[in-house]
């Protein structure tokens, strides 16, 4: 399966094994240890975000191909962070409703394309 958001774990050996290599390229250009330590990190928070930023954007495609019923559901139990009793008040539906358009959402986005989207990557994503 395809995974779109990069952990904390994956983040960091990504940069144990890639950062001796672009800390040797920035320390042979600038010839100091300082500046290719900047280089270095700067060079991996920027990839980070770029990784970051992409895998929302898939995560948000991925959603809004939901009924809109649907997600506004996922999105304010998911995202807001509001119970499912919280979130049935708000939209004025039942809690049976909401619980079963929740369910719905999310068979709906492990059926849509199981091979390329994790559905416990879609709640960390939605944070």
């Amino acid at each position: 399966m395809k995974e779109y958001l990069i952990s904390e774990e994956q983040s960091r050996a990504w940069f144990e094994e890639h950062s001796p290599y672009v800390y040797g390229i920035a320390l042979m250009m600038t010839k100091s240890a300082m500046l290719a330590d900047d280089i270095t990190q700067e060079t991996f928070l920027r990839a980070y975000r770029i990784l970051k930023s992409e895998s929302e954007h898939e995560l948000w495609q991925v959603v809004n191909r939901l009924s809109p019923k649907r997600r506004e559901v996922l999105v304010l139990v998911y995202y807001v962070g509001l119970s499912l009793q919280e979130t049935a008040s708000l939209l004025n539906i039942r809690l049976g409703t909401c619980k079963s358009r929740l369910h719905a959402a999310l068979e709906q986005l492990r059926n849509d394309d199981a091979e390329s989207y994790q559905l416990t990557s879609i709640k960390e994503g939605l944070k």
